[in-house]
């Protein structure tokens, strides 16, 4: 070897020689342990791509809740050491993310977009390492496809069908007109097949589709089709500033919004939308599987304020990563002196029944034929004057 890496035609082998041994590294089977002083845990959310504005609160939620168990001596005497890359909101850079922290030695992953998320559950079910994530679509719960994969509180599907019986249980006996407002991108895309699901199962009629981008700054087009559409309800899949945008532009064309119905889930929930939508978002309703910093006199609302004194607001998607990093700290905690193993941690939350997050989120329960961890759903509208959405609903629970 020396006398080959010596050679001036040997030199460019060897960065193939480390990258093939990554490889073989990466491709060993087995269980993912953790050491015997930290338990390790990988992240990559979105801290620059066009999900950052709520990629950054999530990042800061989970840090936050691992930073607090650390500070009261970890869980079962050892502390979470977490890993954390910028995933930009890109497959690739969450795949090669997921892939470096397996060789670091994690034994949990949460991931971020849903189309990486997809490909990361898979793989993880290889290595035997439990993931949970920002995008909480039920197809991340497949436990056929992905039995590694859990979802830490009520999934999109869930929001969504509170949204819809929302808007029917204020029409009785009215077949509601809809239609669906999304990006042309995976979230966009898994979410609108669930909107157009539910819709067909209660038999409500879908009128028309349009694609709104998260990064564009005009739907006028757009809303001049759905304004001849005479609808009742639209669904919109969206972030911040592209609710903002759909409704300030429905309104230019003559949209009464208080006729039509937006309704929005948890990504497009916040003060920028409210910031940036003013009265044009005055009418719109979102759905949020999470409880809202606002109400401080819920337990576990109460501790997130307690672990940030110095803050005077947290915004949603932060409640969200502290819920993810919630639920995965209870799994390692139910495993006591057991080794700290992926396979382990995987049982230890299908253990979980009616666990209490103290009103972060609805109880959680799993099983082995279960990964969905909560059923409620809260609504809310926004406070145009305090900059925030409040809860109208306290957790209902759709069927």
């Amino acid at each position: 070897m020396e006398r080959l890496l010596n050679r001036p035609s040997g030199i460019w082998l060897w960065p193939i020689f480390l990258s093939m041994a990554a490889a073989l590294v990466f491709t060993l089977p087995g269980s993912a342990v953790a050491s015997d002083k930290v338990i390790k845990i990988g992240s990559c959310p979105d801290l620059s791509g066009p999900t950052s504005e709520v990629g950054k609160p999530f990042s800061s939620g989970v840090r936050g809740y691992f930073d607090y168990i650390n500070s009261k001596g970890g869980i079962n005497g050892r502390k979470i050491e977490y890993l954390e890359t910028d995933g930009s909101y890109n497959i690739p850079q969450e795949t090669a993310a997921f892939k470096r922290f397996v060789m670091d030695g994690i034994v949990a992953f949460i991931g971020w977009s849903g189309g990486g998320h997809l490909q990361i559950a898979q793989m993880a079910s290889a290595k035997k390492i439990v993931v949970l994530g920002a995008s909480i679509s039920d197809v991340f719960a497949n436990i056929q496809t992905s039995p590694y994969s859990f979802i830490h509180c009520a999934s999109y599907d869930q929001v969504w069908r509170a949204m819809i019986d929302h808007a029917m249980n204020k029409n009785p006996g009215k077949k509601l007109k809809a239609v669906i407002i999304y990006p042309d991108n995976g979230y966009g895309h898994q979410n609108a097949d669930t909107c157009r699901k539910y819709l067909k199962e209660k038999g409500l009629e879908l009128v028309g589709e349009e694609i709104v981008g998260f990064k564009d700054i005009d739907a006028t087009a757009q809303m001049l089709k759905i304004q001849r559409l005479n609808a009742d309800i639209a669904l919109c899949p969206q972030v911040e500033p592209s609710i903002a945008v759909i409704m300030r532009d429905a309104k230019k064309v003559g949209i009464d919004t208080k006729k039509l119905q937006f309704y929005v889930n948890l990504q497009g929930m916040g003060p920028v939308g409210i910031k940036l939508g003013g009265k044009n978002v005055e009418d719109l309703i979102g759905g949020s599987p999470f409880s809202a910093w606002e109400e401080k006199d819920l337990p576990g609302i109460k501790m997130i304020h307690q672990a940030n004194p110095d803050k005077k607001a947290l915004l949603p998607w932060y409640v969200h990563g502290w819920a993810a990093a919630l639920v995965i700290s209870e799994g390692l905690r139910r495993l006591g002196d057991k080794e700290v193993t992926g396979e382990n941690l995987k049982k230890s939350l299908e253990s979980i029944k009616d666990f209490d997050t103290g009103g972060v989120t609805s109880p959680i329960s799993f099983s082995p034929e279960n990964h969905i961890g909560g059923r409620g759903v809260k609504l809310y509208r926004p406070n145009l004057q305090a900059g925030y959405f409040e809860a109208m609903t306290d957790f209902i629970y759709p069927k």
